[in-house]
C-alpha cells in the first residue's frame, strides 16, 4: 500500500483529506504508520469499515481535519459504532452528524438517538509506543508522567489539538534513540518520559509489562462521557451511548457496571448489607437484572448507600444505557436501571443481552 493506492481504493476518505492531508500528517498517524509498515491487516480492516457503513456521509463531518490522529480514530469509531447500532440496536439508522450541521447526535433510530465516543487511555500511548518501537523494538520499558498542563480531561479542540502538539514536542526532544542510550529521561512542560532497558534489574515502578508499556489513565472517562453524551437529548428522545473503549485497564461489563450502576459490596456480613435508597426505588421490572448483577440481593451482595453509578444522576436520565466495546472487542450492554424519565427498559429488552457480550472485532465486520 503506498498514497496512491490508498487514494484510488478509499477516494470516500481521501475525498475530506484537504489538500495538505499528506504533509501535516504526523508519521504516527495511523495512515502513514501502517503504510510504513505496510501493513495490509490494517487496510483491510479500515475496507470492512467502509463496505458496511455509510463513510462518505460520516467523514464528511470530519472534512479537512484528518490529518488529525485524534479526529482519524473518531472516524474509525463512528463507522464501528453505526454497524454495532445497525447489527443490534435498530435497522438503517439515520446519520445525523454530517457537514453543515452542528450538536446532532451521530444517528437516529425510529424511537432513540446514538452517540458515539471514543476513548482512548491517552494519545501518547500509541504515539510513543510506536515511535519507541521504531527505534529501539520491544528491548525496553517506558513509562508517560502527565503534568498538570496536560489536559487529561480533553474532550474535543481545541484541547485534542493542543494534547497533540504536547506529544509532539516530548517526540520532537526525544529524536532519534538507541538502546545503548538507556536508561534515559526525557520531559517537557507537559510530560516527563522515562526509558529502560528491558534487562535492567533496576525497573523500579516500571515494572515488568509488555513493551514500551505505559500506564493507563483510569481518570473517570466512562462517567465522564456518558454526562457529556446527556447533552445530546433532543426533545423527549432517549439517547444509547456506544463508546469504543480503548482501555487497557478495563477488561469486563463487572467494571462498566461498577461505573454506571454502581459497585457491590467486595464482602459483608449479612446483618451489615444496606441497599442503596436508589436501588429501593428502582422499577421491579428490573429486579431480575439487578439481582443477576448483584445489586439488590439484600444478603451479602447489594450496592450500599453513596456507592452508585453515574447513571443515578439525574441529570443523565435521558441516556438509555451504554453500549461499551472493549478493546479485546467483545461488545456489553448496560441499561440505565434509574431513569424513569425515558423507556429504557424496551432497549434492554430489546437486545436481551442480560451481562453476556457479543464480538465485533476485524473478522465480525
Amino acid at each position: 500500500m503506498d498514497r496512491q493506492q490508498f487514494t484510488r481504493e478509499f477516494p470516500e476518505i481521501e475525498s475530506a483529506f484537504g489538500s495538505d492531508f499528506w504533509s501535516d500528517a504526523p508519521d504516527t498517524h495511523p495512515i502513514n504508520h501502517n503504510i510504513s509498515r505496510e501493513s495490509s491487516e490494517f487496510f483491510d480492516y479500515l475496507s470492512s469499515l467502509v463496505e458496511n457503513s455509510p463513510a462518505k456521509k460520516i467523514v464528511s463531518q470530519y472534512k479537512n481535519n484528518l490529518q488529525r490522529e485524534s479526529k482519524f480514530n473518531s472516524f474509525l469509531s463512528e463507522m464501528v459504532g453505526f454497524i454495532a447500532t445497525e447489527r443490534w440496536l435498530c435497522s438503517d439508522p439515520n446519520v445525523l452528524d454530517v457537514e453543515g450541521t452542528s450538536g446532532l447526535p451521530e444517528f437516529e433510530c425510529s424511537e432513540f438517538d446514538v452517540e458515539v465516543s471514543r476513548e482512548l487511555e491517552s494519545t501518547e500511548v500509541d504515539r510513543v509506543r510506536a515511535h519507541l518501537q521504531e527505534q529501539i523494538g520491544d528491548n525496553c520499558f517506558a513509562i508517560v508522567e502527565k503534568r498538570d498542563s496536560y489536559d487529561d480531561y480533553a474532550g474535543g479542540n481545541p484541547e485534542w489539538e493542543k494534547n497533540e502538539d504536547q506529544v509532539q514536542d516530548l517526540l520532537s526532544k526525544l529524536g532519534d534513540v538507541a538502546h545503548s542510550e538507556l536508561p534515559l529521561k526525557i520531559e517537557t512542560e507537559a510530560l516527563r518520559l522515562e526509558i529502560k532497558q528491558a534487562d535492567t534489574d533496576d525497573v523500579g515502578y516500571i515494572g515488568v509489562t509488555e513493551p514500551s508499556a505505559i500506564t493507563p489513565d483510569r481518570d473517570g472517562k466512562i462517567r465522564r462521557t456518558i454526562c457529556q453524551k446527556s447533552n445530546k437529548q433532543r426533545e423527549t428522545r432517549s439517547v444509547v451511548v456506544f463508546i469504543d473503549l480503548d482501555l487497557r485497564t478495563v477488561d469486563t461489563v463487572d467494571e462498566v457496571i461498577c461505573e454506571t450502576i454502581g459497585e457491590p459490596y467486595s464482602f459483608a456480613y449479612p446483618s451489615d448489607v444496606k441497599i442503596s435508597p436508589e436501588i429501593k426505588d428502582t422499577d421491579s421490572t428490573w429486579d431480575d437484572y439487578l439481582k443477576e448483577i448483584g445489586a439488590k440481593t439484600g444478603h451479602r451482595e447489594a450496592i450500599p448507600p453513596g456507592d452508585e453509578g453515574v447513571f443515578a444522576n439525574e441529570e443523565v436520565s435521558s441516556i438509555a444505557g451504554v453500549m461499551v466495546r472493549f478493546y479485546h472487542h467483545d461488545v456489553a450492554y448496560i441499561p440505565n436501571v434509574y431513569t424513569d424519565e425515558i423507556d429504557a427498559k424496551s432497549i434492554f429488552d430489546r437486545l436481551d443481552w442480560g451481562t453476556d457480550t457479543k464480538s465485533l472485532g476485524p473478522s465480525e465486520i
